[in-house]
């Protein structure tokens, strides 16, 4: 069993701010309240590492993960000082098989698809957290 689950996040809104807060607060293991069950199949949340983030928005893109998860239109409020990542937010699909163009964004997805990045950082889970808004490049993910 690997010791960690290597996670991309599909749409660095609100969601994924609650998720990357919420990774942290956790595995600092100062507090379980909150989880209804702090071990499955064996995994507990500090197994979780998030290794690629993708998103559309050119405030985030090109960010640490940890600055990103704030910067507007995100809501979301800081419960957590997150620590830096290590993890570039790429730029992310934007549907019907369009990627953000190459000179449109500071840093993207250079050598190749979103694909090859995600084999590239050998991600185990692609998690969805793009508006429900955006159906289209839902399915592009």
């Amino acid at each position: 069993m690997p010791s960690k689950i290597r996670v991309a996040v599909a749409g660095v809104g609100n969601a994924a701010s609650a998720l990357v807060q919420g990774i942290q607060y956790y595995s600092e293991g100062s507090s379980r309240a909150g989880l209804w069950h702090p071990k499955v199949g064996g995994y507990s949340i500090s197994d979780i590492g998030i290794v690629a983030a993708y998103d559309t928005d050119a405030r985030k893109i090109g960010s640490d993960l940890s600055k990103a998860i704030f910067a507007e239109p995100n809501v979301m409020p800081k419960h957590v000082n997150v620590k830096t990542l290590g993890v570039d937010v790429e730029a992310g699909m934007l549907g019907y098989g369009k990627q953000i163009p190459a000179g449109n964004m500071k840093t993207m997805t250079r050598n190749g698809s979103i694909a090859d990045s995600l084999k590239k950082k050998k991600v185990d889970v692609l998690l969805n957290l793009i508006s429900s808004g955006n159906d289209a490049a839902s399915k592009e993910y």
